[in-house]
Order: structure tokens, then sequence, then C-alpha cells
């Protein structure tokens, strides 16, 4: 057991993240939150990249790539050379974030997934996969059930998430 995101004084905070690995190496982004930007659930919601230095067993902060996101869901390659991931926003809202190449440094975009209001999620993790040009989304919303979004371009964008025939206590 050991902490990654060493967390701060005051109101802001690190929680957990997701564990990769890109270019042979060991990667999370760590959901920071708690000063900033105003939000329902999150107030000031980023994600902070932390990546295992392979000599000295620590690690290392590579600094924000991800605005109003907290990442849930494992890091997948699409087939046009981004990666994406299912996150949710300061509000609690389905959200993805897509990398911009290989540098997962770069601030990565977010695409909120258009939902209908009795969606109502509380905390809306989601979880993505891709094939080819198409990418799904499964979110944990309303109603019993999850919902499900589909982007036919690359996660750029997407159809009003509805609900799936898969119980969600």
């Amino acid at each position: 057991l050991e902490m990654i995101g060493p967390g701060f004084g005051g109101n802001e905070r690190h929680s957990h993240g997701v564990l990769f690995t890109h270019r042979d190496e060991v990667w999370t982004i760590c959901a920071r939150f708690g000063v900033g930007t105003p939000g329902r659930r999150f107030p000031g919601l980023q994600g902070e990249a932390f990546v295992l230095n392979s000599k000295n067993d620590r690690w290392e902060s590579r600094g924000i790539v991800v605005t109003n996101c907290w990442p849930y869901d494992e890091i997948v390659r699409m087939d046009n050379g981004n990666f994406i991931t299912g996150v949710q926003d300061k509000d609690g809202l389905p959200v993805i974030a897509i990398s911009q190449g290989e540098d997962l440094t770069k601030i990565w975009d977010s695409v909120l997934i258009p939902y209908h209001p009795r969606l109502a999620p509380a905390f809306a993790e989601t979880t993505v996969w891709a094939e080819g040009s198409t990418v799904f989304a499964i979110i944990r919303g309303g109603g019993g059930v999850a919902w499900i979004s589909r982007s036919e371009d690359h996660g750029r964008t997407w159809t009003s998430a509805q609900p799936a025939n898969l119980p969600m206590p």
C-alpha cells in the first residue's frame, strides 16, 4: 500500500484514479479537486498524471492533464492514435476524455455525453470501449439500469444516452 497523490493542506485533495501502462511506464491519472471552479459535486475538478519512476520507485507528477474530469475507466487506444477514457465531471455528469495523440501530458479534450433529464445521475461513472471509429459508453445512471450512448466519430459527438437492459443498483 502506498500513496501516489500526496494531497494538500486545506480543502484541496487527491482521490483515486486509473492505473495503466504507456510506453513501458506505469501511469495513473488521479482526481484532484476541492478548490477552484464551483461544481455540484467536485469543485475545481482536474486530473493529475503521475508516472512511476522505475529507478527510485517513486511516483512523479506530470501535471494536470484533464480539466473538469474524474477518470474512472481504463485508458483505451483508438485506431486514430488518440486515447479515450470514461469520466464524470464536476457536477457528476457523464463525460469522456480524449488525448491529443501519444503525448498524454497535453490537456485532453472532454466531451459531455447528452442525456435525458430522467437519467438524473448521482455519480455518472462512465466506461467506454472502441471498435474502429465507433465508441460505446456505458453510464451508471438512474432508474435502476445502466445507460448507453454511441459515438461514430472517435468520441467527438454522442447520441443521447438511453436506458439499457443492464441492471444498475
